[in-house]
């Protein structure tokens, strides 16, 4: 039965796939084409136990219909996406889950690949596992400029408990980056308080013996009383531990496979001047 787009539902995950290639007839223009590949898209369907779907088409995304999209969805195997609950980590309790204060974050499901399944060790599983446990240790020693997180949602799926999502709250003014294209919403905000808010909940992270290790301004989000809120503990771990995804390029000083206190430390001072650029331009 393919999956039923009409809103509200929504796609999960939306974008255009390129490739790059040289002119090599005009080597000296320096410049590579960009070829369109296909768009590729996923689809979380609620009504259905949460399944997942994954689905791609040689269309540019504009001009794909919503038929068009519901007819190249397919379900995606659950152990590409879903992984199996853990009695240790908390349960969020089902009130929230449809909660307009809560924000459900879902595997990442664009890292299915159909051509690989049953060929490779799926990641997105891993990923999400890694994140979770990196939540259950913040719900324990909770910060005001870290996001509140309470718990995972739990569903069965074909006799087996999987996680397919896990609960934070919501913070619907947006994240830091959107200030560089909104200058009401920058306006708004005290660019010291947003510095002194990342920081601290940096500090709160190292005497955790935990580093971010992807520090960005998309990666902090607004409160409601305009404070800085650390979000996404993907590449958080122990220091000495190795990641499973590394930093944003701009934003980090090299690559390292290697979580460390030094990866935050380096990011701080660029957030910082990224801001005070952003404040510098003409309102």
């Amino acid at each position: 039965m393919a999956p039923n787009l009409t809103p509200p539902n929504k796609l999960h995950f939306l974008t255009e796939e390129f490739d790059f290639k040289f002119d090599h007839e005009n080597p000296l223009t320096g410049y590579p084409e960009r070829g369109f590949i296909r768009t590729t898209f996923t689809f979380i369907d609620k009504e259905d136990n949460d399944t997942a779907y994954w689905g791609a088409i040689p269309i540019r995304k504009k001009q794909v219909t919503r038929e068009q999209f519901e007819q190249e969805l397919k379900p995606v195997p659950d152990d590409w996406v879903y992984p199996l609950a853990d009695p240790e980590f908390a349960v969020a309790p089902p009130n929230l889950h449809t909660s307009d204060q809560i924000f459900v974050k879902r595997p990442k499901i664009d890292l299915y690949d159909p051509v690989k399944e049953g060929e490779v060790i799926p990641s997105a599983p891993k990923l999400f596992l890694s994140e979770i446990r990196i939540l259950e240790i913040l719900k324990q020693n909770p910060h005001p400029n870290i996001v509140n997180y309470h718990g995972v949602r739990v569903l069965e799926r074909e006799g087996q408990q999987r996680i397919t999502g896990l609960l934070l709250d919501n913070h619907p003014k947006g994240d830091l980056d959107s200030i560089e294209h909104d200058i009401i919403f920058r306006d708004s905000l005290d660019k010291d308080v947003i510095m002194n808010g990342i920081e601290s909940a940096v500090c709160h992270l190292h005497s955790l013996g935990l580093a971010h290790n992807d520090l960005n301004a998309a990666n902090v989000v607004i409160g409601e009383n305009g404070q800085a809120v650390l979000v996404d503990f993907g590449s958080c771990q122990p220091f000495g531990a190795q990641p499973i995804s590394g930093g944003t390029n701009g934003w980090i000083d090299e690559s390292y496979d290697t979580s460390a206190r030094k990866h935050d430390l380096a990011a701080l001072p660029k957030i910082e001047k990224w801001l005070q650029e952003q404040y510098q331009k003409e309102g």
